[in-house]
């Protein structure tokens, strides 16, 4: 697992028993990758993330299966664009993570 905190200071690889201390700091954003998935991979996105499990279930399986999600394409409900919004439009943060 390879973890990055960015910066204005710039771009700076940690290990990921760190993981922790990064995400409490207000001063940049952190990044995990996961090339290869082990068990320090798991432990990080069940107990420091919360990620579900049957979220590290499909992450650990993610190529032994195709993914497919039936949907009903005949009523997708309404369409809207951005400039149509009446009033401030709002954008989620989730703590500064980009998780890939």
């Amino acid at each position: 697992m390879d973890v990055r905190f960015i910066s204005d200071d710039g771009v700076r690889a940690y290990p990921a028993t760190d993981l922790k201390r990064l995400l409490d700091r207000p001063d940049g954003l952190v990044w995990v990758d996961v090339p290869t998935w082990d068990d320090e991979a798991a432990h990080a996105l069940t107990n420091i993330f919360g990620f579900h499990p049957l979220a590290i279930r499909d992450s650990r399986h993610e190529r032994d299966r195709e993914r497919t999600n039936p949907m009903d394409l005949a009523s997708p409900g309404p369409a809207r664009d951005a400039r149509d919004i009446d009033g401030p439009a709002h954008l989620g943060e989730t703590q500064r993570l980009v998780l890939t």
